[in-house]
């Protein structure tokens, strides 16, 4: 009789530690879907009795459905009746693949080391793809804006482009939409690299106009949500505002195998790294170190490599300069550069190195890491610089120490007429050579007294001026001279430049940027006889020829670039300015 018992009160005390354990599904449930129509489901498991839960989803076959990476959640709270619960959900977003008849399977919680299993779900797919609908247009002057997504299935800080398109059947209604904005999204980093292109696009039923072109970036693995856009339309003296639809983004997780030192990098890099300062180095004398990252992905948000900490050097944060630009999908192109001050602490010879660099390529699907050249620096003390001068250097230094110190000239001894080397008489020199030696030096006098004559009464520059002997001028005298003859303006040029950039008149500025090269070139042509890249070599340097030649190249690049931000403009111009002001008049 007490085993009855037992085993009656056992029963029950599992039915009542069953009640504490509920795993329910939650999805909008129709009488049919369409084939890639999303289907939002929430599996719930909700405990009593333990605060570890934990939950296997049902196996989606990918030959039947797309799903999205689960996103996850666990919350603890009370009841109404004061008790604790513990409540495990995961929502998965799949879309269907065929038609037919398909079953969502059980989802298995365990709680306790003991598994609870939800209900399966039958949904019925229709032959038809699914088209998102959109919004109803009333009349032919209504307008409405989308978002669209070029890819919503990526990884974390992978780019993906977003673009806002206006709609309106009435084509003179798109030119009234202004103000496209996004609204901060959770969990995703974005940057505006494009507006509105003013080409309309002719469907069927309707006109389009992009408005807006953003990249964004997401920094959390699961799914984000993109807010839907506003916009702003003026018509008929009122303002409207309009929003489009919200886009979701199923965002992965990178794998998990990353190397140590991957940071954030994502897309495709090579880096470099060089000493960029001349000659021999000296301790406690700044080292300039350029390390250049180029590539394309989030190269706007990537961590550049760091030098590794050594007892022979210290360094100093660097100067970064940014120059990318938007690369469709794919983030941004371009490159980062970062100059480093290193100080030697030690003499001798040692090498500087970077921290390793490694990135992962979404294409490939795997890390890849960057192969940094270690440089090795030679470094010397004063004395040892001092010592190791060539012969010719000090040699040149022992002349310039004897010119500046004033010298005793030696009497010359006075030559004895008896020891002459003058023939004692002339008897044995032809007269007629004395004669033509006369005749030679008064033509002379006589040519020299003409010139000189000439000049007197004909020079502008008065009467010490000699065609043929120029007087002797300094660099900075020449410099001078040579900046004078040039009659093209180049620092009003420039301050014209500067108003197109201000009125953000990016076409006018280029086309007054090649009218001031052409003047450039037909005055340094006319006064010089050489193309201005030469005039700038030999004038100023190679240096500075190359200089100059970037900037002309970095030109071209911008003026044929879609994308033309202010802050890429104003850098523009800063080193149009240092390149061309040299050369100024």
């Amino acid at each position: 009789m007490n085993r009855v018992f037992l085993y009656i009160l056992f029963l029950l005390t599992g039915l009542q530690i069953h009640a504490q354990v509920e795993v329910d599904v939650v999805m909008d449930e129709k009488p049919s879907y369409k084939i890639g129509q999303e289907i939002p489901i929430v599996f719930i498991a909700t405990s009593k009795s333990s605060l570890d839960v934990r939950m296997k989803l049902p196996y989606f076959d990918p030959k039947k459905y797309d799903v999205s990476l689960p996103a996850t959640n666990t919350e603890y709270f009370l009841d109404d009746k004061g008790v604790s619960l513990t409540r495990f959900s995961a929502l998965v977003v799949v879309k269907p693949k065929v038609p037919g008849a398909l079953k969502i399977g059980s989802a298995l919680a365990r709680v306790d080391n003991v598994m609870y299993k939800s209900d399966a779900k039958d949904i019925f797919v229709k032959n038809e793809k699914y088209v998102e609908n959109r919004p109803p247009v009333r009349n032919n002057n209504e307008v409405y804006i989308r978002t669209n997504v070029s890819d919503n299935d990526v990884y974390v800080n992978q780019a993906t482009m977003a673009v806002v398109t206006a709609y309106s059947r009435n084509m003179n209604s798109l030119d009234n939409v202004e103000d496209v904005q996004l609204p901060p999204a959770q969990g995703i980093r974005y940057y505006r690299v494009g507006d509105s292109n003013g080409e309309v696009n002719d469907h069927e039923e309707e006109y389009s106009m992009r408005m807006a072109i953003y990249l964004l970036f997401p920094e959390e693995a699961g799914r984000a949500i993109i807010p839907p856009a506003s916009a702003k339309v003026v018509q008929g003296g009122s303002t409207t505002k309009i929003k489009a639809n919200s886009v979701s983004l199923n965002v992965k997780p990178l794998p998990e195998n990353a190397p140590a030192d991957f940071q954030n990098a994502v897309g495709k890099y090579d880096a470099k790294v060089a000493v960029k300062t001349p000659g021999d180095l000296e301790i406690n004398k700044p080292v300039s170190v350029e390390v250049k990252l180029t590539g394309v992905g989030n190269l706007k948000d990537v961590n550049l490599p760091k030098f590794a900490n050594s007892e022979y050097y210290s360094v100093y944060k660097p100067k970064v300069n940014y120059n990318v630009k938007p690369s469709g999908s794919k983030g941004f192109r371009g490159e980062l550069t970062a100059n480093y001050i290193i100080v030697p602490k030690k003499q001798g010879n040692f090498p500087i190195a970077l921290e390793g660099f490694s990135y992962f390529d979404p294409e490939e699907k795997k890390y890849k890491q960057v192969a940094l050249s270690t440089i090795p620096l030679f470094v010397q003390t004063p004395e040892q610089m001092a010592s190791d001068r060539s012969t010719v250097e000090k040699v040149m230094e022992n002349t310039a120490n004897v010119l500046n110190q004033k010298v005793k000239l030696p009497v010359i001894a006075q030559v004895d007429a008896d020891h002459s080397f003058m023939p004692k008489s002339s008897e044995n020199i032809p007269v007629w050579l004395l004669f033509l030696a006369l005749a030679f030096v008064a033509f002379f006098l006589y040519f020299f007294y003409k010139i000189y004559s000439s000049n007197k009464t004909a020079s502008p520059t008065g009467k010490n001026y000699s065609p043929h002997f120029k007087p002797v001028t300094n660099v900075e005298e020449s410099e001078r001279q040579i900046r004078e003859e040039m009659s093209v303006d180049i620092p009003a040029h420039l301050q014209y430049l500067e108003t197109l950039i201000k009125q953000k008149d990016y076409s006018g500025f280029f086309n007054a940027y090649a009218e001031m090269n052409v003047d450039l070139e037909h005055d340094i042509d006319i006064h010089h006889n050489m193309t201005v890249l030469d005039y700038i070599e030999d004038t100023f340097g190679r240096s500075d020829m190359e200089t100059f030649k970037d900037v002309q190249n970095r030109v071209e690049l911008m003026k044929f670039s879609p994308f033309k931000e202010e802050d890429s403009m104003n850098d523009l111009l800063q080193q149009i300015y240092s390149a061309y002001s040299k050369i100024e008049k």
